[in-house]
């Protein structure tokens, strides 16, 4: 009585009766049978003499089969009877009210009649059980395939959590493995896949396990899939798990530099803007005001074109007519300016799209580094 009681203890967590916990359950189930003696009720004869086991191979093991060799030892009324109506009670209780609901209207599927009685059967209603939650068609070794050939999105989907990514492989190939099928591909599609996780260590480590593969030594799905879950959990508990590498800190430190500088200008511009709008409230500024009617004054014939100013370099510009900051060649208002050829646009098209994102945040920082109000004010003056 104690081992029976045992036996049926339902499971903590229990199968909701969908397909990508099913590889848990199943899990679930083969331990409780290991522990309790379950081998033969589970190990299940075919029509062509093989014997199968149903939770490794349901796929390929059908209702009449099961029921076949359940009629032998019910009748029977042995020790395998007995730990078919265990199973049975523990995997009733093991799984939710929905999937109940699901099963019970195919109560004739998992009975057998014995004595002029129908009773339900554990490895019956685990087959009812794996065949409501799954559909088994020829589409679903496809479906099981394309899934095995897309591991690199679903490890995005999973935000590249590497512990629940191998659950999900894991229950995709045992998935697959039911229904008597292989996938050559497998190693190959976790190469990409782990590659494709934004963590350069680990990347790296996975890149060492790709050049032992090349060159000839023998790379496993099992051996690849335990060191990327080492290297996950080692990175995971020091921290370090898709920490940004030196590069790129410095990449994020430059860009934050250069949205402060933005937001500095930015603010500038707009103190610079409110003057102008107070300035155009007073009186007009007079060409003889002191401060501003000396860069009217243009250099008598012999003088010098530049000046210096408030500690700035101040040149006298024939197009504006005044003393200005830039030089007469830099003048935008003239005919000054010469279009740079197209072979030069070419040349620096070319030169820029050589630089680093460091090396053109540096430089923005560079440019923005040189900006002043006063610099403002003095352009405004112009």
């Amino acid at each position: 009585m104690k081992i029976h009681n045992a036996a049926i203890v339902p499971l903590t967590n229990k199968f909701d009766g969908t397909a990508e916990n099913m590889h848990m359950f199943l899990k679930n189930i083969k331990d409780r049978g290991q522990s309790f003696g379950w081998d033969n009720i589970l190990a299940i004869p075919d029509e062509e003499g093989k014997t199968r086991n149903l939770i490794d191979q349901y796929g390929l093991i059908t209702l009449n089969s099961i029921r076949a060799h359940a009629t032998v030892y019910e009748a029977a009324q042995g020790r395998d009877a007995q730990n078919a109506t265990q199973m049975y009670m523990f995997l009733y209780a093991s799984i939710s009210e929905e999937t109940k609901l699901s099963i019970l209207s195919d109560s004739g599927d998992y009975t057998v009649e014995t004595d002029g009685q129908l009773v339900p059967n554990g490895p019956l209603f685990l087959k009812t059980i794996i065949r409501t939650s799954t559909v088994d068609t020829r589409s679903t070794v496809f479906h099981i395939r394309e899934n095995l050939n897309s591991l690199d999105t679903y490890m995005a989907s999973v935000t590249y959590n590497i512990q629940l990514f191998n659950q999900y492989v894991k229950g995709q190939t045992e998935a697959l493995s039911a229904r008597g099928e292989t996938s050559s591909d497998l190693l190959i599609n976790l190469f990409s896949a782990y590659a494709a996780v934004p963590d350069k260590k680990f990347v790296e480590q996975i890149e060492r396990q790709k050049d032992k593969f090349d060159d000839g030594e023998d790379v496993t799905v099992k051996t690849l899939m335990q060191v990327a879950l080492i290297r996950y959990k080692d990175r995971k508990r020091s921290g370090l798990w898709q920490a940004p590498s030196a590069e790129e800190e410095q990449i994020i430190a430059l860009t934050a530099q250069v949205k402060g500088l933005q937001t500095k200008k930015h603010g500038a511009s707009s103190k610079s803007a409110k003057e102008k709008k107070l300035e155009s409230t007073k009186t007009p500024r007079r060409n003889d005001d002191p401060k501003y009617a000396w860069k009217l004054v243009a250099p008598k014939p012999g003088e010098p074109t530049t000046k210096e100013w408030n500690k700035k370099t101040y040149h006298f510009c024939t197009n504006h007519k005044a003393w200005c900051l830039h030089n007469q060649t830099d003048c935008t208002l003239g005919d000054n300016p010469q279009p740079k050829t197209s072979g030069e646009d070419k040349h620096e098209r070319g030169a820029k799209q050589k630089l680093s994102l460091t090396t053109v945040l540096q430089t923005l920082i560079d440019d923005n580094g040189g900006y002043s109000e006063d610099e403002s004010e003095d352009s405004e003056e112009e």
